[in-house]
């Protein structure tokens, strides 16, 4: 590994001081900022989607791309932001991102029709990804490789917090209406966010620009661009359009071109020139390590999130407050494992992965062995434990895992990496939703004649005991089943009280009750199985980072 050199920014020549600097705190203010700008706008606007379609009429087409949309502009422009970070400056980059972030915000903010909020929404991805691709390079060159964890640390913490609490807040600012902007304000939120992370990186960032004149690669842009969005696209809308069989082309497409781009790097690399993506990187085991582990690990969690939303709001009829305040304890133990990293790397090294990991799995084997299925609802008192402990170890891996992957990264191909690892992360979320997703609707699908002629069980007793005439039980029980199973088979299963209150002349609060047991024992049944899925791959995680080498004069 080779001494960091003096880097150029501007006419000046920055030295790496040997201890942490106000000039450090203050850089890493503006990347928790905008972190936590970034992964509230993944969240947030989910919980907002029902009012922005009744207020600007967007139909299902429109609110799947006002959520989508952003996440393929930011997956895809990654590696060539951090690239264009090098030729032009971290510093210059990064500021000009959260200026664009701030704009696109508020044209989301004041958007009058579905259309302009997509477009705006892709734009907000673009400067999003501007803003991350810079970070991991600003931090590794503001601090020292020995404080590194506690700097990535702290960012792992803002990150998880905001992706954890997006969807309660956008509950919370849709029912408290600031000054009357509804869902405009869960974009304008950004402006004053906006406006203190860019003073911050004017004030305390001085990374400049790397002092050869490179030329951007067109060629590997183009590529990386288009491999990345056929890769990801079919994987983020496939499900909600039944998987027709474009989507598979699309996806083998995007393999093709993705593995051409690879190709294509080495080729250009092998020209002297520099490439979007170092080879180099992957050829340093605890990088290589580390990034199976980011793309797994990050599949796991994103298809976790998602099926505790809708396992939460569709099958236990949560609101969406009640769902962020379930989440709350796993947030609590994000901050805990993510503040605490720095002191359990310090003391373990690259075996602080591996308990992080491991804490994770445990979490959720406790949460898997806690829930009953039959039961059609769960103890938040009872999970909040094993919760707390998922989080920690979440918060834990995710904040040491960075620090060792670039514990033996040379200085020149940190700018690489710091594109390369978000972008890891958003494929590896990708894959790891679409699957989990398939895995837990088509479970949704296989249990709904089972849970449903259970509660048809029950309703009739219901019904006998509220004195509903015994002629009447067979219709009314057939109509609710029917009903019930044609909701929870849907395309977006869905059964909520009122879905098969008109089936029959029988109560409303027997139908209801009857439709919740029914939606709850299929919800969770589906959910508990994905639970056993994550925690089994969460072990094997566990024991992949096992194999982490360890680092120059470590004993751990």
């Amino acid at each position: 590994m080779i001494t960091p050199p003096a880097e150029s920014a501007g006419s000046e020549v920055v030295e790496r001081a040997p201890g942490i600097t106000a000039a450090a705190w203050g850089a890493l203010g503006a990347c928790l900022i905008a972190v936590f700008m970034q992964m509230l706008d993944l969240t947030i606007v989910n919980t907002a989607l029902p009012s922005i379609s009744e207020d600007i009429d967007a139909p299902g087409s429109a609110q799947v791309l006002v959520v989508t949309l952003y996440s393929l502009t930011f997956a895809c422009s990654l590696m060539t932001a951090a690239r264009i970070g090098d030729l032009v400056g971290r510093r210059r980059m990064f500021s000009s991102a959260i200026v664009a972030f701030v704009l696109a915000s508020v044209w989301c903010g004041l958007a009058g029709g579905a259309t302009e909020l997509v477009v705006a929404r892709g734009f907000q991805g673009v400067a999003a990804a501007a803003m991350s691709a810079q970070t991991i390079a600003i931090i590794s060159h503001s601090f020292p490789k020995a404080k590194q964890p506690i700097a990535f640390g702290i960012y792992a913490a803002a990150s998880g917090l905001a992706a954890v609490i997006g969807p309660m807040l956008g509950g919370v600012i849709i029912a408290m209406n600031p000054f009357g902007l509804g869902w405009h304000a869960i974009f304008l939120l950004n402006v004053p966010l906006g406006l203190i992370g860019f003073v911050l990186a004017r004030r305390y960032l001085h990374v400049g620009r790397q002092a050869t004149h490179e030329r951007l690669d067109l060629v590997g842009v183009a590529l990386s661009m288009a491999g990345t969005l056929l890769v990801i696209y079919p994987l983020a809308v496939g499900r909600e359009n039944g998987w027709a069989p474009g989507y598979f082309v699309l996806l083998g497409v995007g393999v093709l071109v993705l593995t051409v781009f690879v190709v294509q790097q080495r080729w250009y690399a092998r020209t002297g020139a520099i490439p979007l993506l170092r080879g180099e990187l992957f050829r340093d085991r605890t990088f290589l390590i580390g990034a199976i582990t980011t793309a797994v690990f990050f599949g796991m969690f994103a298809g976790f999130l998602f099926t505790v939303s809708v396992t939460a709001q569709d099958g236990l009829h949560f609101t969406a407050m009640r769902t962020g305040l379930t989440m709350a304890p796993f947030a609590v133990g994000a901050v805990i494992g993510a503040v605490g990293s720095p002191f359990v790397v310090a003391r373990l090294g690259r075996r602080a992965a591996t308990v992080g990991v491991g804490l994770f799995a445990i979490g959720i084997t406790c949460v898997a062995a806690t829930i009953t299925p039959s039961d059609a609802t769960v103890s938040l008192r009872e999970l909040s434990g094993s919760v707390f402990l998922a989080g920690m170890g979440m918060g834990l891996l995710v904040s040491a895992l960075p620090a060792l992957m670039l514990s033996r990264v040379e200085e020149q191909t940190t700018g690489s990496a710091s594109g390369i690892v978000p972008t890891i992360q958003q494929i590896g979320s990708a894959v790891g939703l679409a699957a989990i997703s398939v895995l837990f609707f088509h479970q949704v699908g296989g249990a709904t004649p089972e849970s449903t002629e259970r509660a048809g069980v029950v309703l009739a007793q219901r019904l006998t005991e509220s004195g509903v005439p015994a002629g009447s039980h067979a219709s009314a029980v057939d109509g609710f089943t029917e009903c019930a199973r044609r909701a929870l088979t849907a395309p977006a299963p869905r059964l909520r009280a009122d879905t098969c209150v008109g089936s029959s002349a029988v109560g409303a609060a027997d139908l209801d009750a009857a439709g919740r047991q029914a939606a709850g024992q299929t919800f969770l049944g589906a959910f508990t199985l994905v639970l056993w899925v994550v925690a089994a791959l969460s072990f094997a995680t566990t024991v992949l980072t096992l194999w982490l080498p360890r680092a120059s004069g470590s004993r751990a």
